[in-house]
């Protein structure tokens, strides 16, 4: 299995977002800036191949669904720029995923700024829709076949009736 970043940024470069991020596996990284493009680099031999990919649209929701329909990896970690990663996350995300051979979702604490704290998990349980709502999406490992199976996307317009359909229905079957 093998785990891929898919990470939204805002004007940035690629060497710099690679190193602030200290990404260590695969990723894809969609820019939002001014222009259209797209740059490649590996970090190293067999691992790590960083995809670039540069978009003039903006939102959130549209660049998180770029990379999803860009995604290769088995698994799958929604980020920003501002996630720094701690050496070794690729081994203990396969490491719980291992663990958990039945999950679709399971959910990381990350380390963010105090602003952007949301719920600290002391504890391992299921996520339902109705307690969902108190994760960021930065804290999100997901099997990419669980996406792409459901048809699974980000909003790209919030509207009251869209968050309401979400939680009629069950997102993922399986989420620790």
């Amino acid at each position: 299995m093998k785990v891929e970043v898919l990470a939204s940024v805002m004007n940035a470069s690629l060497p710099e977002t690679v190193q602030h991020m200290n990404l260590q596996s695969d990723a894809v990284i969609i820019n939002q800036c001014d222009r259209l493009g797209q740059e490649e680099m590996q970090i190293s031999p067999g691992n790590g191949r960083i995809r670039f990919c540069s978009f003039p649209d903006r939102g959130i929701g549209r660049s998180r669904n770029e990379a999803i329909l860009r995604a290769e990896g088995d698994i799958c970690l929604f980020s920003d720029a501002d996630i720094v990663y701690e050496d070794g996350y690729e081994a203990a995300v396969l490491a719980e995923f291992e663990r958990n051979p039945r999950a679709d979702m399971i959910i990381f604490n990350i380390e963010v700024e105090e602003e952007r704290r949301t719920y600290h998990i002391t504890e391992r349980k299921p996520v339902r829709w109705y307690n969902c709502g108190r994760y960021g999406a930065v804290s999100f490992a997901v099997r990419r076949e669980s996406l792409t199976i459901g048809n699974h996307v980000f909003p790209v317009v919030w509207r009251r009736c869209k968050i309401q359909q979400w939680r009629r229905q069950p997102v993922f079957d399986r989420v620790y």
